[in-house]
């Protein structure tokens, strides 16, 4: 009588893998099941191989991880296709910081992105980009939120991060009403020259600015003032004297005829 020895049946089965878009192809592996006699994949004929349509550059999605190329004259050999899955890759959309000076109209608002995967540009995004604020070309002084918003993508995962608008008085030394805006006016001298005598009233007056030149007199324009340098000195007659005040004032006052404060 014969006796038949027939194969036994294994199945090599791809191993599920992932990766992130625009991301190198991950390394292939294989599991099994069937081995008998404590035998391993070394027993086995040919080269094992890997197929996927999927590239680099594949869009999210998934796609079919094939195995084949074992042989064996001992097992009966199954492939079972595994998945490889390309997941978004992660991009942020950040508005740029901006400025504008008081009654100015607003800027021009843009946005930076980071985290373009393949030589890609915003070009490859939908939707339309959208940057919005609560401020005005009227707005006070202050800080406010430049908001993005509107881009959609297949392939990468948006994150939209807040940009701010700050909206100044004119910069220090730009003119305001002929004389320059934030620094100090007669009779005080600019340039540290002025002489008086103690016990005198010496008024320290200056203007913030719009854009417009107009100068400003709505409560909190002024939220410091600094003394960077006190001179003492002699010049024919003795002027070196201590330096008191007796002034009663606790807060700068606003002259409406000379537009100053």
């Amino acid at each position: 009588a014969a006796f038949t020895i027939t194969k036994a049946t294994l199945t090599v089965t791809a191993v599920d893998k992932s990766k992130v878009y625009g991301a190198a192809l991950p390394a292939f592996t294989a599991s099994y099941a069937g081995f008998v006699l404590g035998e391993t994949p070394a027993v086995l004929g040919g080269a094992l191989s890997f197929n996927t349509p999927a590239t680099a550059s594949s869009a999210v999605g998934t796609y079919a991880i094939t195995p084949s190329g074992l042989t064996s004259t001992n097992y009966t050999i199954t492939f079972v296709n595994g998945t490889l899955s390309v997941t978004p890759a992660p991009l942020t959309v950040t508005a740029d910081n901006k400025s504008k000076i008081l009654n100015a109209p607003l800027p021009t608002l843009t946005a930076s992105y980071s985290g373009f995967v393949l030589g890609e540009g915003p070009g490859a995004l939908q939707g339309t980009l959208t940057l919005t604020t609560s401020a005005t070309a009227s707005s006070s002084v202050g800080t406010y939120t430049i908001t993005p918003s509107g881009l959609t993508s297949q392939n990468y995962t948006i994150t939209f991060v807040a940009g701010s608008l700050a909206i100044i008085y004119a910069p220090a030394g730009t003119a305001c009403l002929g004389e320059p805006g934030h620094g100090i006016l007669p009779p005080v001298r600019a340039d540290g020259t002025s002489v008086f005598k103690q016990g005198s009233t010496v008024p320290a007056k200056f203007r913030a600015c719009d854009a417009n030149g107009v100068s400003i007199a709505v409560p909190g324009v002024v939220s410091s003032f600094r003394l960077i340098q006190m001179v003492a000195g002699t010049v024919t007659d003795v002027v070196d004297l201590s330096v008191d005040s007796t002034t009663p004032d606790a807060f700068f006052r606003w002259d409406p005829s000379a537009q100053q404060w």
